[in-house]
């Protein structure tokens, strides 16, 4: 699919020109709704293209506002949620390897929103809890993603919102089943 210029126009074009699906957009003109399969993409072309730029809109929301990155968000909500945890909970929880939870919560650790504690079960190993610095920091990241969100979604209906919200729930949960199912394949070969 080409990217401007002779050829096929590709997503990246008609958004460009403010075809973002129905109404006025902002390139002027009257939009039309733009579906992938329009410009040559199938459905799951469609889910993988779409989700590239969230992400990465998302990212630069972030950066732009100052927050959290991504994984001291998540880790920090789960041990503000079910902690103290240790590295090796919080990798299980979030797929990753013990070598990334550690680099992840070092860091953490190193900027003051966590501590290590002994674990009552087991004095050889550490458990990590939140201190009030990394519950400030989380509530205010929570806040702010919260306050984007509802802006972005401000035209939305809340059936929208609703569905809208279960759709990425089930991709999510897909994607961890995914991730388990090739984890368990790869346990076996070893």
């Amino acid at each position: 699919m080409a990217r401007g210029g002779t050829g096929t126009r590709g997503i990246y074009d008609l958004a460009r020109e403010g075809w973002t699906g129905g109404g006025r957009g902002a390139g002027g003109g009257d939009n039309v709704s733009v579906t992938g399969t329009e410009v040559g993409m199938d459905g799951v072309g469609v889910v993988e293209h779409e989700v590239a730029l969230l992400l990465r809109q998302a990212e630069s929301a972030r950066t732009e506002a100052k927050l959290l990155d991504r994984s001291a968000y998540l880790l920090l909500g789960e041990l503000t949620t079910h902690g103290p945890l240790g590295i090796a909970a919080l990798a299980q929880t979030f797929l990753v390897d013990l070598s990334t939870a550690s680099r992840q919560t070092a860091t953490l650790e190193a900027n003051g929103l966590v501590q290590r504690l002994s674990d009552p079960d087991d004095g050889r190993v550490s458990l990590l809890q939140i201190t009030p610095l990394g519950r400030t920091r989380y509530q205010e990241t929570r806040d702010a993603r919260h306050a984007l969100f509802d802006d972005i979604l401000e035209g939305w209906s809340e059936e929208d919102r609703g569905r809208f919200g279960a759709y990425l729930a089930r991709l999510n949960r897909s994607i961890v089943e995914r991730r388990r199912r090739l984890r368990a394949g790869r346990s076996r070969r070893e």
